[in-house]
Formats: structure tokens, C-alpha cells, sequence
């Protein structure tokens, strides 16, 4: 077995570990919220294969909501038949963000991220900052909330050459439920700061197979300004398929 057929292995193990243990974590300390698995492969032409894992939970107590996320993201792609497959992305991440309800429709924040990324142009980052958020529109069937932020910014790119600045946060998140079994979400989060901006769109749906389980498709786009990738690009897209299984 190869190293990447190794790696592979690995990501789904740690993936599947996290979400059994975001499970019974949930069912002692009464944390919500879901785990998500996503495979995808191509044969024929062209090999190459992806793999992406999320947990995300959340609890509230009081006036204080807690929300913990991580997610990791391989993929391998053969260049011709006789070659060996090779990683052509690997990405993990982990954030922490503490919220406290001023009223109803208010509140103000803090979050902690690390991000790691061996093929982006920056190679790990992290992410400290305060802010403000307002639920904009909270109706049966749509909400979307705003959030506004400053914090610091550290950054390490492949070159091993180091980074740290101040950065000012911009972010919407709006939620669809289109029917009582599925809906859609448009997530954008933007970072800027003196030397470069980073920005995010999340694209998705996800319709409902049970009471706990849902399938779901998304698309993500991550654009850092100043900064270049192994391919001469500042954005990278991912294209995602997941079965997403709630934790309750």
C-alpha cells in the first residue's frame, strides 16, 4: 500500500473517530449538532479520488452558546496509467467560537480557528478575534444573520516564512427550509487585513433521508488575494457529496 492509499486511510479513520466521538459526547453533555462523510472517485481517462469530513456542535446554556467544529479534506489524482496516485490537496481545520445573547436578536462573540493547509499558499493559520452579530431575519422558513469583527490574524506560508496582522471580520450566514426535509444555505466569511484578504462562500443543500440522516451537496470557494498556490492560483473550489448524520 502506498503512502497515499495510506493517508486516505488515515483521514477516514480520525474522521470516523471524531464523529463517534462527537456522538457520545452529545448523548452525555448534551451537545447537538452533526457529522458529515463525503467520498467521491473518477475512473476511466482519469483517476482520482477525494474525501472530506466535518463534525460541528453546539450547546447552549443560558445566554452563552458554545459551537466546536474540525474538518479535514484529502485528495489524489494519477497523472497518467503508469503512474502512482499523489496527493494533490490536504487541508484540516478547528474553531471554537463563543457567542452571548445580548436579546433576542443581538449578541457579541468570540472565536479562536487554526487552519492547516499543505497545498494552499499558506500552509497554516491562525485566527483570533471579537465581534458583534444580529439575527437580520428570524421567520419559519428563513433566517440569515450578520456578523461584524476585529482580531489578529498569524499566518505561516509554505515558504516558512511568517506573517501576523490585524483583520477586520465580515460574515453572513442565510438558512432556506424550502420544505419540512430540506433546505438551502449560502454561508460568505471575509478576513482583510493590511497585506491580503481571505474570503469564503459555502453553497449548499441538503434534503433528509431519516431523523437523523440527510444527504447534502456543496460548494466551496476560498480566495486568498495575495497569495499564490503550488498552481499559480489564489482560490481554491471544492465540490463536495456528503451523508450527514445528526447528533442529537
Amino acid at each position: 500500500m502506498n503512502n497515499v492509499n495510506k493517508k486516505v486511510l488515515q483521514v477516514a479513520a480520525v474522521s470516523a473517530g471524531l464523529a463517534f466521538a462527537g456522538a457520545a459526547s452529545a448523548d452525555i453533555m448534551g451537545w447537538t449538532g452533526k457529522g458529515l462523510l463525503g467520498y467521491s472517485s473518477a475512473s476511466g481517462n482519469s483517476e482520482s479520488s477525494s474525501l472530506n469530513a466535518a463534525v460541528e456542535l453546539g450547546k447552549t446554556y443560558g445566554k452563552w452558546t458554545h459551537d466546536v467544529g474540525v474538518d479535514a479534506f484529502f485528495s489524489e489524482s494519477k497523472a497518467d496509467a503508469d503512474s502512482d496516485k499523489d496527493a494533490t490537496a490536504e487541508r484540516y481545520g478547528a474553531d471554537y467560537k463563543a457567542s452571548y445573547a445580548i436579546n433576542n436578536t443581538d449578541y457579541v462573540f468570540g472565536t479562536v480557528g487554526y487552519q492547516k493547509d499543505l497545498f494552499g499558499g499558506v500552509n497554516e493559520k491562525w485566527l483570533e478575534a471579537l465581534g458583534y452579530g444580529r439575527r437580520i431575519i428570524d421567520l419559519p422558513k428563513h433566517t440569515l444573520n450578520g456578523e461584524v469583527g476585529i482580531g489578529a490574524r498569524q499566518e505561516t506560508l509554505q515558504d516558512d516564512s511568517k506573517n501576523s496582522e490585524a483583520v477586520g471580520l465580515l460574515g453572513v450566514k442565510y438558512n432556506y427550509a424550502f420544505n419540512e426535509n430540506g433546505n438551502f444555505y449560502q454561508h460568505v466569511g471575509v478576513e482583510t487585513g493590511s497585506d491580503n484578504t481571505f474570503g469564503e462562500s459555502i453553497t449548499g443543500v441538503n434534503a433528509k433521508l431519516s431523523t437523523v440522516l440527510a444527504l447534502g451537496a456543496s460548494y466551496t470557494l476560498k480566495h486568498n488575494s495575495a497569495i499564490e498556490g503550488v498552481f499559480g492560483k489564489h482560490s481554491d473550489k471544492y465540490t463536495a457529496i456528503n451523508l450527514t448524520y445528526s447528533i442529537k
